[in-house]
């Protein structure tokens, strides 16, 4: 009896997976407003396409246990990759990263299928020239959608880096224009964070053991009102999606009742969007 058999090239393939799952990270944080460094990219990647290796070491193995290895691999790699620190945050992220996979597998599927080169979920032949153009082509068309969502995205939430010394905490905020707090003797607008996002001794500030200068500070938004401990910091820097960061004076009230405010680290008042 003639068997078919299928030589696969590890390097290749994990080359390729890799390229693709950079370009699905890199993708997911724009389109998520994530910030993260490439060194954190490039090992997630490198996990993705040692991953990829899983399916044919497991070959013949049914959809059903494979789906959910494949859920806790996007996990991993998004965690790797972004910093993750609830189950909605967790959850959103790898949504949009398996879409992006998708967005990108299937494009490759379409066209490698029409030209013959696609077969029974084997990619016969790969050039190196097609991969890069497809992958380029691919990127720009899940860019440019997110282009058009751009004021949606940006009317929802934003991401900022907040400068209590040299080293910023990167956060996602929800635009709140409810938010009309100011403090008492700066007037600054002012950004409410969830403690558990702050470093320690911030992440249950008290006065006596505060790193920085706390201040009482009394905040109204849409989630109520409440006094909370806040203070100065050195520099906020917004990073709104598609367009040009920019530096903002406010001040920072801690929240310490709240986990989380709709899956976002805190609330951005939203004359400061302006």
């Amino acid at each position: 009896m003639n068997e078919e058999v299928f030589i696969i090239y590890a390097d290749i393939l994990i080359l390729i997976n890799f390229v693709l799952d950079f370009i699905c990270l890199f993708i997911s944080g724009k389109l998520l407003s994530k910030r993260s460094g490439l060194l954190r990219m490039f090992f997630a990647s490198l996990f993705g396409a040692g991953y990829s290796l899983v399916y044919y070491l497991l070959y013949p193995i049914d959809w059903f246990y494979m789906l959910p290895l494949h859920i806790i691999a996007a996990f991993i790699i998004c965690k790797i990759s972004f910093r993750l620190l609830t189950f909605k945050e967790a959850a959103k992220t790898v949504v949009i990263y398996i879409l992006s996979s998708a967005l990108l597998g299937g494009i490759l599927n379409a066209v490698y299928g029409i030209t013959g080169r696609f077969s029974d979920g084997i990619y016969t032949e790969i050039s190196a020239p097609s991969l890069i153009i497809i992958s380029v082509l691919s990127t720009l068309v899940a860019l440019a959608y997110s282009l058009l969502c751009k004021k949606r995205v940006t009317a929802k939430s934003m991401h900022a880096d907040i400068y209590l010394d040299t080293e910023p905490i990167s956060v996602n905020l929800l635009v709140d224009s409810g938010n009309m707090a100011t403090e008492p003797f700066s007037s600054l607008p002012v950004i409410i964070l969830c403690s558990q996002i702050m470093p320690p001794p911030l992440n249950e500030p008290s006065i006596d053991t505060s790193p920085v200068p706390l201040r009482v500070i009394p905040v109204k938004s849409s989630t109520g009102s409440s006094v909370l401990l806040g203070f100065i910091p050195k520099k906020v820097i917004l990073r709104p999606l598609f367009q040009k960061e920019k530096t903002i004076e406010a001040a920072v009230a801690i929240d310490t009742k709240t986990a989380d405010f709709a899956t976002y680290d805190g609330l951005l008042p939203g004359s400061l969007c302006i």
